[in-house]
């Protein structure tokens, strides 16, 4: 249950989630340094350093993966909706699994800065995938690592909107960088749902010529 307090600028009464005084404006300190946004983010790119997401890595469709596709099709895409399906829903392990507890458990903070500071670095971390990166695992894990992000980015802005609720122009900017990272999602799975769909229509046009040929 929120505690009742006085703001000490003005002496309107307050609780003790709010971040900034709904009478004067004034923004209220947060007592917990050490969960800093910054300190945060060097943790992030800290254990980012341990993964395999070099640079260099290929993405989009080889020239040994098309031949694939197109001398066994049938059997590559059961395959690939097969391997798509189990990496998606398959758990974090190792030091995956260290970044994912790292985002869940960040405590959000109340000040003004601070959950602006935390949606703008949320909104970074959500990337885009194309209609070709579907098919690769770099696609597949940016797409599971999204997920991880704006679950928790829904928590600031939920934090936002009882912390916040006299400063309008704060939760704009916050808002408005949920509302970015969430259509990055949204067009994810439009294409996801594109690729799938070509696909499966491409099966099944395939099958029924292979019925009518045979």
């Amino acid at each position: 249950m929120a505690e009742i307090n006085k703001c000490p600028a003005c002496g309107a009464l307050r609780t003790s989630f709010a971040a900034v005084c709904p009478e004067c404006g004034y923004e209220f300190p947060q007592v917990n340094e050490s969960a800093s946004v910054q300190k945060f983010a060097d943790q992030i790119n800290e254990i980012d350093q341990t993964l395999d997401y070099s640079v260099d890595k290929k993405s989009g469709i080889g020239c040994v993966t098309v031949f694939l596709w197109i001398a066994f099709f049938p059997v590559m895409l059961i395959l690939f909706y097969v391997k798509t399906m189990s990496k998606y829903n398959k758990g974090f392990e190792g030091n995956e699994k260290k970044k994912a507890n790292a985002i869940n458990l960040f405590p959000i903070l109340n000040t003004r800065s601070d959950l602006i500071e935390s949606a703008l670095l949320f909104e970074t971390q959500v990337k885009s995938v194309n209609i070709f990166s579907m098919l690769t695992e770099e696609g597949n894990s940016v797409q599971r690592w999204n997920k991880v992000w704006l679950d928790k980015f829904t928590q600031i802005v939920k934090k936002s909107d009882m912390s916040l609720k006299g400063d309008p122009e704060a939760l704009k900017v916050i808002h408005k960088s949920y509302d970015n990272a969430k259509a990055i999602v949204d067009k994810n799975h439009k294409n996801k749902v594109i690729v799938f769909g070509s696909l499966t229509g491409i099966f099944v046009a395939f099958m029924l010529l292979m019925i009518i040929g045979g």
